[in-house]
């Protein structure tokens, strides 16, 4: 299967739009951002975790897509995401900066559906970007 899906389900991401997404996955997709330590699980919690980033995270987020590969029921695509961090909830208060962080997600699908998905990314390099964390 070509990467074509992958570049459609991570254009729902940009749309900012948690419903948009929820429609790629199943209705019992385990959705894992591994780097957060957050998991969720079914349509309607992906749904809001994908409204939560533009309102906690950034309002501008863009993903992507590097490289994918699908073979048989497995994925992998590396992406990178580009924003600023103007959230108004979270545990690091906005700072206007821009961000630019490479991350890589890995799942498997259930006929034209994610059924699991493991996000994987880089939070010192998005915390010194935007000035959480020094510079090394």
């Amino acid at each position: 299967m070509s990467v074509g899906w992958q570049e459609q389900y991570l254009g729902a991401w940009n749309s900012r739009d948690g419903r948009q997404v929820a429609e790629w996955v199943t209705d019992d997709c385990v959705y894992e951002d591994v780097t957060l330590g957050e998991s969720h699980k079914g349509r309607s919690e992906i749904s809001a975790f994908v409204d939560g980033i533009a309102v906690g995270f950034s309002d501008d987020y863009h993903f992507t897509l590097i490289d994918g590969v699908t073979i048989e029921d497995s994925y992998y695509m590396e992406w990178v995401m580009r924003g600023t961090h103007n959230g108004t909830e979270g545990p690091v208060p906005a700072t206007g900066k821009h961000f630019e962080i490479r991350g890589v997600s890995v799942g498997t699908r259930r006929g034209e559906r994610i059924s699991a998905n493991r996000d994987y990314w880089d939070m010192a390099t998005f915390l010194t970007q935007i000035g959480a964390l020094p510079a090394p």
